[in-house]
């Protein structure tokens, strides 16, 4: 996957090599609810995902020129300025022209005094007045709002770039219309990236973004109010991603306000970090520093273990992982809500099942084990060419490629040309095995396509770009669906929703946010699979 602009090479592909396994399994069951969530991209003003109604949240700071100072509120609105100077941010990107954001009028709203302006290659401003602007926007490759005058005592604040169109409802509609009917489609919403989860130094509540806040694309994420809104507004289950350095303070509080501002009927999905076993940067920024953490707090380890840094990795992700489900349950009680609604996953890598048993069954000091503080397994079965990059840039044909893809996925008589491993129902199936033999179900914290030219040759790049644009590819990816469901997968959450085409992959389901279906072949895939299994899913063996 990629975070961050950072490739990063996942180890759950299916094509790894064969591990040892379990045979145990559980009775059946009826799963609780539809089988398809998805992972949100970042909100930011490179991304291709149409998230805030609102330009402004699409924005990380303001900046200026080398030296240049300037004041801000706590809330990041501009409060003081040197004469003559001006600082911009930035709302579009170079990335994906004409695709960021809808074309068309805006309007620029604000309270206090100052001079604003919107630039870009195609921007044009038709009207100004005190408080508002209208600019129509024709180009969204690089655009900036400017503010070159505040007066400090009642300086330029709250302010809104935002279609006139949606002018009357943004604010008790923050989130774009074209986003929200993508979203109706899933089950569940994961926002371990829109957080920002990997690499998130936060550790005081005080550190999160609000949701008073100017800018919601900085380093922190979006405001976890705004994430329960969407929660809310989309009629999803949320899965929330909590970052590994947070206090417990944090974690209480992010439990009161999930649990106070969600939708009764809504699910919880909880987890603690994102990959914690990906040894790959950015991941092991995150991972040495539990590694650490393990080491100084003396954490037990069980009698076989030897005293590695993934094992304490490992290790502090069970201890730390109870203790946020703990805090979690706590707040539920309080509130006398149902400890029902929240799903406590542990996840793993999923073609690694020596790893997912080192995970789950941790020994903890009072004798209970990791898995009997969680109610699921989470794994991410990617499917690709494994290790066969080679033959897919220089020899194989698009449709070649293809073939290897429906091969992994299970296709019946397929044949791969570059067999390196399980396929995506004998990983699954695995998998589904481990949990189920513990009590848990099996969700998926990510899934689908893996391919990425990590050569990032512009021949290879494109021709990886023609497979998942390919028709062929939304009959691999109902087949990949069946795949999970028919071997014992729960929940699957897709990633992700929208990204562009490129040398750090073909993540997206959609390229950009105004794609028209019939081009969306993964995201038509998935959509077929959901309308095919409208009801609770029976899954084989889960608990």
């Amino acid at each position: 996957m990629v975070y961050g602009g950072a490739v990063v090479l996942l180890a759950a592909l299916v094509t790894c090599g064969r591990v040892s396994r379990a045979n145990k399994t559980a009775p059946a069951m009826v799963s609780p609810g539809p089988s398809i969530g998805i992972n949100l991209a970042e909100s930011a003003f490179w991304s291709a995902q149409w998230t805030f109604v609102d330009l402004i949240k699409r924005t990380a700071a303001w900046s200026g020129k080398e030296g240049q100072t300037y004041k801000a509120d706590e809330n990041g609105w501009v409060t003081w300025l040197a004469p003559n100077e001006r600082v911009v941010a930035r709302i579009g990107g170079d990335e994906l022209p004409n695709a960021n954001f809808p074309l068309g009028r805006y309007v620029a709203t604000y309270n206090g005094k100052g001079h604003l302006t919107i630039e870009c290659h195609g921007c044009k401003e038709v009207r100004r007045a005190p408080g508002r602007l209208v600019v129509d926007v024709l180009d969204t490759s690089a655009v900036y709002i400017g503010v070159d005058a505040v007066d400090p005592s009642d300086y330029l604040r709250d302010l809104s770039v935002v279609p006139i169109e949606l002018e009357q409802t943004y604010q008790k509609q923050p989130f774009h219309p074209r986003f929200l009917d993508m979203l109706r489609s899933f089950s569940a919403l994961r926002f371990s990236v829109i957080q920002r989860t990997v690499g998130s130094t936060q550790v005081h509540w005080a550190d999160r973004t609000r949701p008073t806040q100017a800018f919601q694309s900085g380093d922190n994420g979006v405001a976890l109010e705004l994430l329960v809104q969407l929660a809310n507004q989309s009629g999803a289950d949320p899965w929330f991603c909590i970052p590994v350095r947070a206090d417990d303070d944090y974690v209480r509080n992010f439990a009161r306000t999930v649990l106070a501002g969600l939708d009764p009927k809504r699910t919880v999905y909880l987890e603690y970090g994102n990959e914690i076993w990906n040894e790959a940067y950015p991941f092991n920024v995150d991972g040495g520093w539990m590694t650490k953490r393990g080491r100084d707090l003396n954490i037990p380890l069980n009698r076989s273990d030897d005293p590695s840094d993934m094992t304490y990795r490992l290790r502090y992700q069970a201890i730390r992982s109870r203790e946020i489900f703990e805090m979690f349950q706590h707040e539920m009680d309080a509130l006398k809500l149902p400890r029902s609604r929240l799903v406590r996953v542990l996840s793993s890598q999923a073609a690694y099942y020596d790893r997912i048993r080192f995970t789950l069954d941790y020994r903890f000091p009072d004798g209970s084990y990791a898995y009997q503080h969680a109610d699921a397994l989470g794994v991410a079965p990617y499917f690709g060419i494994g290790d066969n990059n080679d033959a897919a840039e220089n020899r194989w044909s698009v449709d070649q490629i293809l073939d290897q893809a429906d091969c992994v996925v299970g296709r019946p008589g397929a044949g791969c040309p570059g067999a390196t491993g399980d396929t995506v129902p004998e990983v699954v199936k695995a998998d589904h095995d481990l949990a189920a033999s513990r009590g848990l179900r099996l969700l998926g914290y990510e899934g689908g396509q893996h391919l990425v030219a990590y050569n990032r040759h512009p021949a290879f790049v494109e021709k990886l770009a023609a497979v998942n644009r390919s028709p062929r590819m939304k009959d691999i990816y109902k087949r990949y669906l069946e795949a999970w469901k028919d071997n014992g997968g729960d929940l699957m959450m897709l990633y992700m929703s929208v990204g562009a085409y490129g040398i750090y992959g073909y993540w997206g389901l959609l390229e950009r946010q105004d794609q028209p279906l019939a081009e969306t072949p993964k995201l038509a895939g998935a959509l077929e699979f959901m309308d095919a299994h409208p009801r609770p899913l029976a899954v084989p063996g889960s608990h």
